[in-house]
């Protein structure tokens, strides 16, 4: 004896298994996800710690140049494909500012962007954006940041 489904079956069936990919990727998305990355040489380093959630990312960002004074802060942006683009305030000689910085992800590093930018620290072009390959930040451990 052959068994069959009514079409009314198979458009619950149909219908519910369309809607649960889209509750697991809500649930996945809202969850918080620290990551940090570091750039060390016998010259410089820098370190970045970030926490994604959903589309936002809010971090930290710490660059210790040769022969300069070093500038720590946080920035707030998010991720545009593999590109991250940020506000980043920061102290540097004891001055507080504000510019915009951007990362290009490859694999498990972060490659930073430079470009002309305009008085206000904001990229001009993002489009002519060069992302150095000479000082990739690579995936570390690091602790959780706050909320």
């Amino acid at each position: 004896m052959t068994k069959y489904f009514s079409p009314a079956a198979w458009l619950i069936i149909v219908a519910a298994s369309c809607t649960r990919p889209a509750e697991n990727k809500e649930q996945q998305t809202d969850t918080p996800q620290d990551h940090c990355y570091q750039y060390v040489s016998p010259e410089d380093s820098i370190h970045l710690s970030m926490r994604t959630k959903g589309d936002s990312i809010t971090g930290s960002l710490s660059i210790y140049p040769r022969e300069k004074d070093r500038n720590t802060g946080t920035f707030k942006g998010a991720f545009r494909g593999d590109t991250l683009l940020a506000d980043y305030t920061f102290m540097s000689e004891g001055v507080i500012s504000v510019r915009q910085v951007i990362f290009l992800r490859k694999e498990d590093m972060l490659l930073e962007g430079y470009g002309e930018t305009d008085s206000l620290g904001r990229f001009t072009d993002l489009n002519a954006i060069r992302f150095i390959p000479e000082t990739p930040l690579k995936i570390t451990d690091c602790p959780p940041l706050d909320d």
